[in-house]
This record gives C-alpha cells, sequence and structure tokens, in this order.
C-alpha cells in the first residue's frame, strides 16, 4: 500500500514522455514488483512521497525495535491501590511520575528484562540482514566510483563522472534495488555542503574544478 503510494507520488519517470512509455512503465513496474500502479494517480507530489516513505520506514523498523520500550500508565485519583501496585511491582521498573490535573497521574515505566512481553512483529535476523545487505549494495557502488566520490550515506552517493563512463556501468531505473537519478533533468549541480564541517571542505575544495557530478541513491 503505502510502496504504492510513494510510486505513483514520485511522478513518471523522465524518460516516459508519451502515453505508450508510461504504460510500459506501469506494466513493468507490475511484472517485476507485483504492485498495480493506477495511471491517473502517477503524479509528483512531494508531500504525500515523504509520507509514504516515512511509513514505509517506520514499518520496516519494526522489525528491528527493542522489545522494553518506555510505557505511560494513566490513574485517577480513586486509584490509588493501582498507583502504589505499579509502584510495588518486582516486574515493574517504574522510571517518573507526573501530575497531569487533580485528577489524573501519569507513571513511566519499563518492564523488568528478565520478564519481557511477547511480540511477534519484532525478527532481529530479518531487520540485520537488510541493514547488512544494503552496506554491501553501497560498498558495491564505492568499488566502481572509486576516488570519484564526494559523498555517501545510507543509501545514496554523489561522484564525479564527466564522461559517464561509471553512470553506464550501474544498475539506474525505477524500480526496487536499482538506483535512482535524484538530480532533475537539464539541471546541473552548481554546489556541495555538509553538516560536517571537515567533510564540507573536502568536498567544496574538490568540485572547485566545476566537474560533471551525478547524485544518485536506492530505491
Amino acid at each position: 500500500m503505502f510502496l504504492k503510494l510513494k510510486q505513483q507520488a514520485s511522478g513518471f519517470p523522465n524518460e516516459c514522455e508519451t502515453d505508450e512509455q508510461k504504460m510500459e512503465y506501469i506494466a513493468r513496474y507490475a511484472e517485476r514488483e507485483g504492485i498495480n500502479l493506477d495511471f491517473d494517480e502517477i503524479r509528483k507530489n512531494p508531500g504525500l512521497r515523504s509520507l509514504a516513505k516515512i511509513c514505509l520506514n517506520s514499518f520496516w523498523e519494526k522489525f528491528g525495535q527493542r522489545l522494553n520500550m518506555k510505557q505511560s500508565a494513566f490513574m485517577y485519583g480513586n486509584e490509588i491501590e493501582k498507583f502504589f501496585q505499579f509502584l510495588t511491582d518486582p516486574i515493574k521498573d517504574v522510571r517518573d511520575f507526573h501530575i497531569v490535573s487533580d485528577e489524573i497521574v501519569q507513571l513511566e515505566y519499563l518492564d523488568d528484562p528478565q520478564f519481557l512481553p511477547m511480540d511477534f512483529k519484532t525478527n532481529v535476523f530479518v531487520a540485520t540482514f537488510t541493514t547488512c545487505w544494503a552496506r554491501l549494495k553501497l560498498y558495491d557502488l564505492l568499488m566502481l566510483t572509486g576516488e570519484s566520490a564526494l559523498y555517501v550515506d545510507t543509501d545514496s552517493i554523489i561522484f564525479v563522472d564527466k564522461d559517464k563512463t561509471i553512470t553506464n556501468k550501474l544498475p539506474i531505473g525505477n524500480l526496487l534495488g536499482e538506483l535512482t537519478n535524484e538530480i532533475p533533468k537539464k539541471k546541473t549541480v552548481t554546489s556541495l555542503t555538509s553538516f560536517q564541517v571537515a567533510q564540507n571542505r573536502t568536498l567544496t575544495e574538490r568540485y572547485l574544478g566545476r566537474r560533471c557530478a551525478k547524485f544518485v541513491d536506492f530505491r
């Protein structure tokens, strides 16, 4: 559901200019991913795309979520016994409480590590496999780009490729596992910044030659 929303909100790929090309894209996506995109719903919508992406990441990260999350319990003024039961319960670690109003108290607590509840939504093996596989894909890209790489993070890379020697070797496309060119058509990169001061200095110095840069990321 959310993958379909994200893909539709991304709009048609730049190379899809005619209705025939757009229909071929929809058919290929259905064949590869098993998701039928709606032709009339495929249009750029940055807000919806961001929302769908957040939902995808949030649900996927549930596989690796730790079980002992801080929890809250609310009690009314006439539940004093319940309040003290929480405080004296040997399998609960009460961390704090807040007086919300004259009638309501909020307790914050953790479960004792030896008595954690069962949660079938988590799967540490799926979570670690996915994370490790993404890193391996990223290392493969770095092997191809070599010293041409200017910046890299979890699922994207910026590199210099004036004659497209590197680009022609990359799996660029619109399906899962393929790379996407994030630079809009007929646009070029004129500056590059980073939140890390030392890294920003290095990138700026290497980019002064105004060489052509490519910015791609994983779908």
